[in-house]
C-alpha cells in the first residue's frame, strides 16, 4: 500500500514537471544559441574587418614594389 501511495503521489506531478522541464529546456536552448550566435556575428565582424585591411595593405605594397622595381630597370636600361 505504501508504494502505491508513493507512485501516485510521483505520477500526480510527473506530467506538470515534465512540461516544466521542456519548456525550461527549450526556452534556454534558445538564449543559449541566440548568445552564441551573437558572439559570433561580433567576432566575424572583427576578424573579416582585419582581413580586409591586411589584405589591402599587401596588395597595396605589392603594387608599389612592382612600380618601385619597373622604375629601377628604366633606370638600369639608360646607364
Amino acid at each position: 500500500m505504501k508504494l502505491l501511495k508513493r507512485r501516485k503521489c510521483v505520477n500526480i506531478f510527473h506530467k506538470d514537471i515534465c512540461c516544466i522541464t521542456i519548456c525550461l529546456s527549450m526556452s534556454c536552448k534558445t538564449y543559449c544559441f541566440a548568445f552564441q550566435k551573437r558572439l559570433f556575428y561580433t567576432v566575424k565582424a572583427y576578424v573579416l574587418r582585419c582581413k580586409r585591411a591586411a589584405f589591402a595593405m599587401s596588395k597595396r605594397s605589392y603594387h608599389f614594389l612592382r612600380e618601385l622595381s619597373l622604375q629601377n630597370r628604366s633606370i638600369m636600361k639608360r646607364k
